[in-house]
């Protein structure tokens, strides 16, 4: 549940949590999530390419395509750039220290099934480590991207925390599940109102799909007293 939770608040919302530790996870009597502390979100809008690029990055264990995600969302594109250099070297030797297992393709459910929940937190752990990494060499990081970074982070040790004890079958089980099904759940939520029509509703679904703007709605004219 949490899972189809959190892929809902990025491809539907465009937000994700900002604070999302396992202190604002509650569970009811009846086994159903609830999500406190709304107060600090992150927008995704504009920020979604750049975030895929470092993660995917970070979990391939790709020391250059960190470098360069990292280059591209620093306030001085050009003069990191011409230390990429040192930056890559640098990654590449926390990479290397940490002995991540690189993430790919649909083995990525298997490989964070036999890590568990402690691998988890070495990977929320190494994500900060990069950034901190640029960072020492000079390397400002805009501070939406910072923000992103931190939640993402808090993000997975969360899900670290609420597998505990958890069998590594249920948990590639979970993962498998949330990531295959959420396309057809998300259809079917906007299905769920058929006043709208199922040709809008199929396009708002791409639009949120794409991240892009919601198309403009025609001007309602103003009432008489307004005018």
């Amino acid at each position: 549940k949490l899972l189809f939770t959190l892929l809902t608040q990025v491809f539907v919302y465009q937000e994700v949590h900002g604070d999302l530790h396992p202190g604002n996870v509650m569970v009811d009597a009846q086994a159903r999530l609830h999500l406190i502390d709304w107060g600090n979100t992150v927008e995704l809008a504009g920020k979604v390419g750049p975030l895929l690029a470092y993660l995917r990055g970070a979990l391939a264990a790709d020391a250059d395509a960190v470098a360069d995600a990292l280059i591209a969302v620093s306030t001085d594109p050009e003069a990191a750039q011409r230390q990429r250099g040192a930056i890559r070297k640098a990654l590449a030797r926390t990479l290397a220290k940490k002995a991540i297992r690189p993430l790919s393709g649909y083995g990525f459910a298997f490989t964070l099934q036999r890590e568990g929940p402690e691998g988890w937190l070495q990977r929320a752990n190494l994500l900060a480590q990069l950034v901190s990494n640029a960072q020492q060499l000079g390397v400002v990081i805009r501070p939406e991207y910072l923000h992103l970074s931190r939640s993402f982070t808090a993000v997975i040790a969360t899900l670290a925390g609420l597998y505990d004890d958890v069998p590594r079958r249920h948990v590639a089980a979970d993962l498998l599940w949330a990531v295959n099904t959420f396309p057809v759940r998300l259809l079917h939520d906007a299905m769920r109102h058929p006043r709208h029509g199922l040709q809008p509703a199929l396009a708002a679904l791409l639009r949120r799909l794409r991240f892009a703007a919601p198309a403009a709605s025609p001007a309602a004219p103003l009432p008489a007293a307004a005018a």
